[in-house]
This record gives C-alpha cells, structure tokens and sequence, in this order.
C-alpha cells in the first residue's frame, strides 16, 4: 500500500510540474530592455522662425567713397529647415530678407539670401546647448520689390539653444556673413557700384522659436 502512494505522489508530482512552472513564468516580470543608445536615436526635423538686427561691419564695396550707401543697418525676418541627428550634427536651408537703410537711394534696401548650411549642437544632451555653425548661399539685392545685382555669402554663426519643452526651444544667435555683390549701378545718383572684386561684411543678432517633430 505505502508503494503505491509513493508511485501516485510521483505521477502527481510528474504532470504538475509543468504547469507550476508555467503558472510560475507568467507571473514573472516582463524582462526590462535598455532604451537605445542616444547616438542611436533617428534623425527630427526642426522648423525656425526667427526676427533679426542687421549691423554694416564693412560695406566699401556696395558703397564707393564718396557716394551714399546703400548697404546700411536694419532688420529682418527669416525661417530655416533641418534634419537633426542625435549627434547634435544638424544640416538644413534657410531664407531671410534684410530691409536695410539705403541712403534715400533706395525706398527700402532689401536683400534676400537662402543658405544652405550645417551646424553643430555642442552637449546636445543638456537643456542650453551652445551652436557652432557655417553656410553657404546666393543673395539678391536692390530696392523693394527690385532686383539690383546678385551675390554670394558665407554665413558663420555662434548661438545658444534652450530648450523649454520636448519640442520646443528658443534660439538666439550671432552671425556674419560675408558677401561678394555682383556689379550695378544705382539710377538714382549714377554711381557704379561693387565693381571689381570686393567683399561687404554684415553681423547679424537673431532670435528666434524652433519647433522639433
């Protein structure tokens, strides 16, 4: 008798055993995995809205000695599109018009630019990162609703960005661009304009919103 309730109690203990262990997984924790690496997150898109101050830091070349000038200070607007990775390596283009004091030459000097360019974001993991930056682009000068002469600039910023939620952040920048205006003339007082090969330079002080997706 005392045999056969030990071959039972085995059998029992044979066909339970699964299912304890089964009971048993299902209970267990879900297994915890990592988050990816930040170098492994993907790229976002960034849009920029920003308003400008513009400063002449050298304008002989659009403004010969002795004649009034056309390149002088003001202000603008602008917006830029990016592809940014978690690097904090950014690649993007860019369009601002400057409406600039021309001297009574022009009602309103305007240059147009659109820049293709790339930045990078230094300590891109925490909320105020600095930016270094450097773009290349074409120009169009003259009055407003003209077109005087063309150009090309080089663009080389330095910025900070904050970043008050996940997807939006404030912008505020420095840059200078230096330009090479193609030669014109201005109707007005008939003066020859940026002939020869000459470079202007401006600075510019931005401030802008950049939305993240």
């Amino acid at each position: 008798m005392a045999a056969r309730c030990w071959v039972l109690a085995a059998l029992v203990g044979v066909v339970s055993a699964p299912l304890l262990t089964s009971e048993a997984a299902a209970q267990a924790p879900a297994r915890f995995e990592l988050p990816p690496a930040p170098d492994e997150l993907p790229a976002i898109s960034v849009t920029t809205v920003f308003f400008s101050s513009v400063f002449p830091l050298t304008n002989q070349h659009a403004c010969p000695s002795g004649a009034s000038c056309v390149l002088g200070g003001g202000g603008g607007i602008g917006g830029s599109v990016e592809r940014r990775w978690a690097s904090g390596f950014n690649v993007g283009l860019e369009y601002e018009a400057w409406f600039l004091n021309s001297g009574g030459i022009y009602e309103i000097g305007l240059m147009q630019a659109v820049t293709a360019y790339a930045r990078h974001l230094l300590i891109p993991e925490n909320v105020l990162h600095p930016i270094l930056g450097v773009g290349i682009g074409g120009v169009l000068f003259g009055d407003t609703g003209a077109v005087a002469t063309a150009g090309l600039a080089v663009n080389l910023s330095s910025g900070i960005e904050w970043e008050i939620t996940d997807t939006v952040s404030v912008v505020a920048a420095l840059v200078a661009r230096i330009l090479w205006l193609n030669a014109f003339a201005t109707p007005t007082d008939m003066v020859e304009r940026a002939e020869g090969f000459g470079l202007d330079a401006t600075l510019g002080l931005r401030l802008g919103i950049a939305i993240s997706q």
